[in-house]
């Protein structure tokens, strides 16, 4: 790679930010807690929503440097995921790959029908 050429995107990564870190550090705990005071706690501590907490720490799970951050936490979460990938998968695949495909409008009533003999 010459000087002036640029690091491959996963080399650009940015340094993990407080609010990152901080998420990835209460996990453990958020885990452990039910849903109404989870979500209360993300709200007060973190000060974000917790539809944006969730969404930080799915990305962070694909980070080099979260992983280098807290080994352990983002070891165990990826490992939860790909295990949830993997039962979903498996569950498709036993349904035969999905629904059965459907010409046409799926309602019989919306289906064309062939046109009738004229009585003439």
């Amino acid at each position: 790679m010459s000087a002036d050429t640029p690091p491959p995107f996963e080399e650009q990564e940015q340094p993990l930010t407080d609010l990152e870190r901080r998420i990835l550090d209460v996990h453990d705990h958020l885990a452990a807690m039910a849903a109404g005071p989870r979500e209360r706690h993300i709200r007060e501590r973190l000060d974000i929503s917790p539809t944006r907490y969730f969404q930080t720490l799915n990305a962070l799970l694909d980070s080099p440097l979260a992983l280098e951050y807290a080994p352990t936490t983002v070891s165990r979460l990826r490992r939860v995921r790909d295990a949830r990938h993997e039962r979903r998968r498996r569950e498709y695949q036993s349904l035969g790959g999905g629904p059965p495909v459907v010409e046409g409008p799926a309602w019989p009533a919306l289906r064309p029908t062939s046109p009738q003999p004229s009585a003439s």
